[in-house]
């Protein structure tokens, strides 16, 4: 069945007015607890890499339509209306349900596309009893695991949504949480979402980034490795995301002369690259230590960092970077490897800005599951 026509079929007729809505509707919002499915840590990030950006191209090795006439559509084409994916194993209870949802909005603009993941893929080709729910829907069915490994599909159902601008916005939805985001991104008009601009990924070479320092001082050189999760205690300011962004990880502490005097440098960098880069002090004092410092030596006025600040007295990234001295900077690309360390000075634009534009579109990458672990 073509798209067009089923999604007629799927629900019912838009709402004639539609309010316009500002640059902050079309963000990517973090999702609340209680709409979030139970994923481990490890499947959530496996999805939440493609937040923000064009989703995988919904081609590979292994797939196959069923119910879809015509030819196969690309994310440019369904642009201006909103999409959910689910991956499932049939049969799956959670197809009517989605269906449920999306009829219940009365709206023309909600596709659903359900993909089956390579879990017994071949058992559900034309298997009417596997098909419940599935009457006038295309489906995807990936036998070999390369899409669901690029959507970061596991084995347990989830929900993915991509908004009017054919970004992915939100990921590992629980099924009753679909009504009232789709709701919210239906709000968009279809003219205020199709003229934001969607990031398409493009993974960066290796030969794009910067020589590493020679000089990285009193640490261990992990520049090229694979970087330690973020880990700190607590946040002295507003917690960042760090979702998609090229990130500089300053130790430092109030004591520190040198740390202090690095401040302004590093106010200047935040700045520079404020729309890919997030910079993050982070000291290993106590918070009372912390709070103390701030105060007796001024740090405290307002504007006096542009950048986050977060404390972990049990420097549990310091003591993976081996630092032994302060100041000492991590750059961290998008892709989660370590591109640069040393003291800040040695950290100017022209160093940063060729890794921020290296790592631009990057994204994070996607770990081989089904392509890996045969069946």
């Amino acid at each position: 069945m073509p798209f067009h026509r089923f999604h007629h079929l799927t629900v019912a007729l838009l709402l004639a007015t539609t309010p316009s809505l500002s640059a902050e509707a079309l963000s990517v919002k973090p999702l609340t607890k209680s709409q979030q499915l139970p994923l481990s840590k490890k499947d959530r990030a496996a999805q939440e890499v493609n937040l923000g950006w064009i989703p995988p191209a919904l081609a590979g090795e292994g797939l196959k339509w069923m119910g879809l006439e015509g030819e196969v559509p690309s994310w440019e084409d369904l642009r201006g209306q909103v999409i959910v994916l689910q991956s499932f194993r049939a049969p799956s209870p959670q197809i009517s349900k989605v269906r449920e949802a999306i009829e219940g909005l009365g709206s023309t603009d909600v596709l659903f596309l359900p993909v089956h993941t390579p879990d017994r893929a071949e058992r559900f080709d034309g298997d009417k009893k596997l098909s419940v729910g599935l009457d006038q829907i295309p489906v995807l069915v990936d036998n070999h695991g390369e899409l669901c490994d690029r959507f970061g599909f596991r084995r347990k159902t989830t929900n993915v949504i991509i908004d009017r601008r054919g970004v992915v916005s939100a990921v590992g939805v629980r099924t009753e949480a679909l009504n009232a985001l789709l709701q919210e991104m239906l709000a968009v008009s279809k003219e205020e979402a199709m003229e934001a601009e969607p990031k398409k990924r493009s993974a960066p070479k290796t030969s794009d980034y910067p020589p590493h320092n020679p000089q990285v001082g009193s640490a261990t050189n992990r520049q090229g490795e694979d970087a330690p999760e973020f880990s700190v205690a607590q946040w002295v300011s507003k917690r960042p995301d760090l979702q998609n962004k090229t990130v500089v990880i300053d130790f430092w502490a109030t004591w520190c002369g040198p740390c202090r005097a690095a401040i302004p440098h590093m106010n200047e960098l935040q700045q520079a690259f404020s729309d890919d880069l997030v910079c993050v002090g982070v000291s290993n004092e106590s918070p009372d230590a912390f709070k103390q410092g701030m105060s007796s030596r001024q740090l405290n006025k307002p504007n006096t960092f542009s950048y986050s600040l977060a404390l972990d007295p049990s420097a549990k990234m310091q003591r993976h970077f081996g630092v032994r001295g302060i100041p000492h900077c991590v750059v961290i690309s998008p892709d989660g490897k370590v591109r640069w360390q040393g003291h800040p000075s040695g950290l100017d634009s022209e160093k940063l800005g060729a890794i921020v534009k290296a790592g631009r579109g990057a994204g994070g990458t996607f770990e081989p599951y089904w392509t890996k672990n045969k069946r």
